[in-house]
């Protein structure tokens, strides 16, 4: 869990460069989650599939990666 400094930085970023997303290589802890909600920046993931997916395919997460930026980038 990065600290409250990374936290700050973040929060500076966030409110001069105009980032409208977070995204992460797998799902962030409810911590996490919380946290960047407070800063109110939209996340999704994007799973790399560096390795064999438990279930699936490579293109079943490349799939699912497009259905959640998708969905994050245009909700309706």
């Amino acid at each position: 869990m990065p600290g409250n400094e990374e936290w700050d930085n973040l929060q500076h970023i966030v409110a001069n460069h105009k980032a409208s997303m977070m995204i992460w290589e797998g799902q962030p802890s409810d911590e996490i989650k919380a946290k960047v909600k407070d800063i109110q920046l939209p996340y999704t993931v994007f799973n790399p599939c560096a390795n064999k997916p438990d279930k699936g395919d490579f293109m079943d997460v490349r799939n699912q990666n497009v259905e959640w930026i998708t969905a994050l980038v245009d909700p309706y």
